[in-house]
């Protein structure tokens, strides 16, 4: 499963763990996928058990499709509104980021953030 970052991971995660016989070892997690990355990514995924699932943030690529091909693995990719999930997220959790003091000064209800440009 894979997705954007603040775009329904976790929903889906859950999501997936609730269809019986369905599995998730947190130690299978991937992030970017980067070519120096997929040798031992390719590894990782080849050790899936039946009905197990991997979940990451990589970038679309080639090279990814065409692992998960050999692998003959299905891909589901998680794509929900992400600015809502990330304004809600710097707004609530994260007050260091960079756009921290630009969405929290001006608006004060989280539908007129989401417009903040």
């Amino acid at each position: 499963m894979n997705s954007v970052p603040k775009s329904g991971t976790h929903l889906l995660k859950y999501i997936l763990q609730g269809i019986p016989g369905v599995s998730h070892d947190p130690k299978n997690e991937f992030y970017e996928g980067h070519s120096y990355q997929l040798k031992n990514h390719y590894f990782k995924l080849s050790h899936l058990k039946p009905n197990e699932f991997a979940v990451g943030h990589v970038f679309n690529s080639p090279e990814w499709l065409s692992m998960l091909k050999r692998l003959n693995m299905k891909h589901i990719e998680a794509i929900l509104d992400v600015v809502v999930s990330f304004v809600y997220f710097i707004i609530e959790k994260y007050p260091y980021h960079p756009l921290y003091e630009h969405l929290s000064k001006g608006a004060k209800e989280q539908k007129q953030r989401y417009l903040e440009k």
